[in-house]
């Protein structure tokens, strides 16, 4: 198993006053990151799309460490973790390979 290499945490788009597809990513959806690791824009897209970076592998819902959440989801590259109010979850990321 390879180590999770690049970790993306976002923290609610209202902190940042941006709107992202975040939430409305699930397990098989692609997204491109047009932020930074540390101040991410999500942009959900067709896993066809060239600009589709990252693959959607699996959701964890609730409040988890980031870099322990993914580590033993096969395939695993990065992990993206949202929080906002109540709403909490983890998105185990592979690269998209369209």
């Amino acid at each position: 198993m390879l180590p999770i290499v690049a970790l993306v945490v976002a923290v609610g788009g209202w902190l940042f006053g941006k709107s992202d597809d975040t939430t409305k990513l699930a397990v098989g959806d692609c997204l491109q990151n047009t932020g930074t690791d540390t101040r991410p824009a999500i942009k959900k897209l067709p896993c066809t799309d060239s600009k589709a970076t990252y693959k959607v592998l699996k959701k964890i819902d609730g409040f988890t460490i980031t870099s322990l959440a993914c580590s033993k989801v096969e395939g695993a590259t990065s992990a993206l973790t949202w929080k906002e109010r109540s709403n909490r979850f983890t998105l185990c990321l592979s690269n998209n390979k369209a």
